[in-house]
């Protein structure tokens, strides 16, 4: 890959490209000592265009400007309405037709163990006013294997929708032929679920804790219980975006504290345990539902449930939810939109 961006430490390396500010590979210790990829990727910018052009998966990939689904990619910011270009059926998903995952990032800086990409999006599928974006990656490895990602929107002009997230696909065992349906997942703080239609437009609010469900995680349990959940008539699996009823969020931010993991995750194959730490409010949780074999990557073909994308973010669709009351709209009087994350990584 021409353009391989490659952070490297004994326990942890990472590599990127410039398109999309894509995290390419991850490889962190099993638990006898061997580094294992855990997260999709390919090897070539060819191979990430080519599935940009098809199966479009958004393998890695820093997504903006607003990630998630906009229902018809219509909203309103201060009473003036906004059309933004569409990409799936009649909705915009990621940032509409040419995401930021579609876009070549500068390199603002790098060291043997950071890297920021910079973004100038000045009003990108008609989102309104001029908006920097840097994305910094940094890796550690005391005392632990760490992956920490700092997501930063800086609106110049007016106010706007801001929602950025990272997209990669994670398979702890380091293989995507095999189901993650083994692996135990804890999501502490996750007591309820956005509910959405068949487009996948979020409508409402679905409890979770206490009730039962196949997705209540509030206790560790295995993710083949919820890759069993009802998604959409005759379709099963994890697809569903998670509200972090969390103790330390700020009301003035609606962002908490790295002190507590947000989700726990591990794997009985390899032993890797994956803890994450973020300031986000909610999570997307997407376990390659519908995927057949067909996508050939570094850590094998990937199968149905073969790997679980998390993506912290905002409460999805809140822009156009007003009684959610989500703080999603950011401008020059407000400050940048912060998203932080740490991918904290030992074995079991």
């Amino acid at each position: 890959m021409s353009d391989l961006i490659t952070l490297s430490l004994p326990t942890i390396r990472a590599t990127f490209t410039t398109l999309g500010a894509t995290l390419t590979s991850l490889h962190v210790p099993d638990r006898a000592g061997k580094p294992t990829n855990v997260v999709l990727g390919f090897g070539s910018v060819d191979e990430y265009k080519a599935n940009i052009a098809s199966k479009h998966t958004y393998f890695g990939a820093t997504v903006g400007r607003y990630a998630n689904r906009i229902g018809r990619g219509k909203f309103s910011v201060s009473g003036k309405a906004y059309a933004v270009t569409v990409n799936e059926g009649g909705n915009a998903l990621h940032g509409g037709k040419i995401g930021y995952d579609q876009r070549v990032w500068d390199v603002a800086s790098q060291s043997a163990t950071s890297v920021t990409f910079r973004l100038d999006d000045e009003g990108f599928e008609g989102f309104p006013g001029r908006v920097i974006v840097y994305a910094t990656y940094t890796i550690s490895a005391d005392p632990s294997p760490t992956l920490s990602v700092v997501l930063t929107g800086v609106p110049l002009t007016e106010p706007t929708p801001i929602m950025l997230t990272t997209h990669s696909f994670f398979t702890l065992s380091g293989d995507a032929t095999t189901s993650i349906g083994r692996d135990m997942l804890h999501l502490p703080y996750a007591a309820r679920a956005i509910g959405v239609d068949a487009e996948l437009i979020p409508t409402h609010l679905v409890a979770l804790k206490g009730t039962g469900h196949a997705l209540d995680f509030t206790a560790p349990k295995p993710l083949a219980v919820g890759l069993g959940a009802d998604l959409l008539p005759g379709v099963k699996g994890i697809d569903h975006s998670f509200v972090l009823d969390r103790p330390d969020l700020a009301p003035a931010t609606q962002t908490g504290s790295l002190d507590v993991p947000q989700l726990v995750w591990s794997s009985p194959a390899s032993g890797i345990r994956l803890k994450l730490h973020t300031n986000q409010p909610n999570m997307q949780l997407f376990a390659c539902v519908g995927f057949d074999g067909s996508i050939k990557t570094e850590v094998g073909d990937v199968a149905e449930f073969g790997a679980l994308a998390v993506e912290p973010q905002g409460w999805i669709g809140a822009i156009n939810r007003p009684e959610w009351a989500q703080i999603q709209v950011y401008g020059p009087e407000t400050g940048p939109a912060v998203n932080v994350s740490k991918y904290v990584f030992d074995t079991v």
